[in-house]
């Protein structure tokens, strides 16, 4: 396998590159887990609902966001969303812009 070394050792020469892929697995469990749980969704497509919501819960969990607080305000706002805006409210970019929501309500307050 001397074929594979740089590929292996990829990780020695870059920073970025972690050496296991721990979070992979850990997201690959929880697929496995909702596979074993869905044998009790009741039927098609509560399945096809459950697996579509996967998908921004695991995403949510990857970027440290309670998926709930951030579902109930997409939900709260999906109706008066236009589709140009659609982007803005993916987990990552929501982040952010609540993070600066969240520092104009706190300076607005701290004014005297």
């Amino acid at each position: 396998m001397p074929w594979l070394w740089e590929e292996l050792t990829v990780f020695a020469s870059d920073g970025a590159v972690r050496i296991d892929n721990n979070v992979s697995e850990r997201e690959m469990k929880r697929v496995v887990l909702n596979r074993k749980n869905s044998l009790f969704v009741g039927n098609a497509r509560g399945g096809w609902t459950a697996a579509i919501l996967a998908s921004p819960t695991s995403t949510c969990r990857r970027h440290d966001i309670d998926p709930q607080i951030y579902l109930t305000q997409l939900l709260v706002n999906l109706s008066t969303l236009h589709v140009s805006d659609l982007p803005n409210w993916l987990p990552d970019r929501w982040k952010v812009t609540q993070k600066f929501r969240l520092a104009a309500l706190q300076s607005e307050t701290s004014l005297p």
